[in-house]
């Protein structure tokens, strides 16, 4: 028994704790694909485990939310709230349109399109 505590807890940790900072979505969600894939038969307890590590914005946006009970349903609200809406194409289009302005260094042009979402 001791020896499935200790595992649990590793499996624990390998989930990040999660602000509902976007920047950090994709990160979070493949964590816990991650350990949701290695524990099929307790995902009930990993979808807990999940949800205690959700602060912030992300556990605000679940806090009301009685209807989401599965790992799936968490990723969906997420994602429709907290991911972006556009689609790859899209965002293809808006970086192939960027340009770097008269006198601004490279790095300014990098970091432009680094937090074009924002």
């Amino acid at each position: 028994m001791a020896k499935i505590t200790q595992i649990l807890k590793e499996l624990s940790g390998i989930i990040p704790k999660f602000d509902g900072d976007e920047s950090l979505l994709n990160l979070f969600i493949r964590k816990c694909e991650y350990v949701m894939k290695l524990c099929r038969d307790i995902g009930l307890y990993i979808f807990q485990v999940i949800t205690s590590k959700l602060t912030g914005k992300a556990a605000t946006l679940i806090s009301e939310r009685t209807d989401i009970e599965t790992w799936n349903e968490l990723k969906l609200a997420f994602e429709q709230h907290l991911g972006d809406p556009r689609s790859e194409e899209c965002m293809a289009i808006e970086l192939e349109t960027l340009k770097i302005n008269n006198g601004a260094s490279y790095l300014d042009f990098c970091n432009r399109i680094q937090h074009i979402k924002k």
